[in-house]
């Protein structure tokens, strides 16, 4: 039994590795669309700072990070978690990212040269990738288990 509980901490352990780099993917890529649509759709790359920019991406991944770790990793793994409170999970953390932002422009006093647009676009284009990104990480890995619970039964049921 106590073979079977190692393996099983190993396993999560893969999954919260996993789901934290998709969270961090997430987070780039609702970064680059919320850039793409607020220089390109709604206005020109005139008034674009790429270094208040720049620092926005560095320091929403890091303190992604920091969120997961304290955060994240402390509740249900995805895989057991209901996809409604797993949207509850992701916008709170994702709300909780976007005031530890907020927060940081302030203290930095960058806060004027940031658009609101961009920040509020990051916020909502990373909870939707964030969520299917979980989801598709916890559908995945059901199916994994459930082959593997599958190969563990023929095995035994074998001998």
């Amino acid at each position: 039994m106590a073979h079977d509980t190692r393996r099983t901490r190993k396993w999560n352990r893969g999954v919260y590795r996993n789901m934290l780099i998709l969270d961090e993917g997430s987070i780039i890529m609702a970064f680059a669309v919320a850039i793409i649509i607020r220089f390109e759709a709604i206005s020109s790359w005139v008034d674009y700072r790429p270094g208040i920019y720049s620092s926005m991406f560095i320091t929403a991944l890091i303190f992604q990070l920091v969120i997961f770790l304290c955060y994240d990793n402390r509740g249900p793994s995805v895989v057991y978690m209901d996809p409604v409170d797993n949207l509850v999970e992701i916008v709170k953390s994702r709300l909780l990212l976007t005031a530890f932002l907020i927060f940081y422009f302030f203290v930095t006093q960058k806060s004027v040269l940031a658009s609101r647009i961009v920040m509020g676009l990051f916020l909502g284009l990373s909870v939707l990738i964030g969520c299917f990104f979980r989801w598709l990480t916890g559908s995945t890995t059901i199916t994994d288990m459930e082959c593997h619970l599958k190969e563990r039964h023929m095995r035994y049921t074998c001998r």
